[in-house]
């Protein structure tokens, strides 16, 4: 089984939400994965490699949250703010969640 990723709209207000369907013990299982937008956004694979953060591009400084650079070692979720924002959802096999990191501010 695969895991999905969508881009929601609600009809009444047009805000949308990132949702990932995660394949587990044969069935899907959904995490919100961002607070709902009303903006233009746009979600992407990252494939795995060395990713530079907003930390190591200068935005902010680093720290163990924002780490100048993260490796990936299996695919990443880009969520993007058209002409705006940029962070990438990462899975923690170990804590079994989402981490996201800033690439932009």
């Amino acid at each position: 089984m695969k895991d999905f990723a969508y881009l929601l709209i609600e009809r009444r207000s047009g805000y949308k939400q990132l949702v990932v369907f995660l394949s587990d013990q044969g069935r899907y299982r959904h995490r919100f994965l961002a607070d709902a937008y009303r903006h233009e956004m746009g979600i992407a694979t990252r494939k795995p490699g060395a990713l530079r953060t907003a930390s190591g591009r200068g935005y902010a400084p680093p720290s163990p949250q924002s780490p100048p650079e993260i490796m990936l070692k299996n695919d990443g979720l880009l969520y993007l703010m058209f002409e705006s924002s940029a962070s990438v959802f990462v899975w923690d096999a170990r804590v079994r969640r989402f981490k996201r990191y800033w690439l932009s501010d």
